[in-house]
């Protein structure tokens, strides 16, 4: 997975070269990369890339795809629903609030 999401940065880096907007829009992201305002900036100069280039929005959606199939296939699920449990082992003790679901 690690390859196709360099392969997609790549691309992107790529696309933005001669654009200094959206380069700088890239390199700030960068900078700061759990910043919503700036994830939403590089979102959109993304999108606009995408709508104005057919050719490179098939290969981000592309490498999307083979991204998040790769993703899926890595996630182990464990599912209980319906089973019979007949002992129950206690491993420890817990002390303080327990918050089981949203809060």
């Amino acid at each position: 997975m690690g390859g196709k999401i360099v392969d997609f940065c790549t691309d992107v880096a790529n696309k933005f070269r001669g654009d200094s907007y959206a380069e700088q829009t890239l390199t700030r992201a960068q900078e700061m990369p759990e910043s919503e305002d700036r994830q939403m900036a590089l979102k959109g100069i993304l999108a606009e890339k995408m709508k104005d280039d057919p050719d490179f929005a098939e290969v981000v959606k592309k490498l999307f795809d083979e991204i998040n199939s790769q993703a899926s296939s890595n996630r182990t699920v464990f599912d209980q629903r319906g089973q019979n449990v007949d002992t129950q082992t206690n491993i420890g003790n817990v002390q303080g609030s327990v918050n089981i679901g949203t809060k």
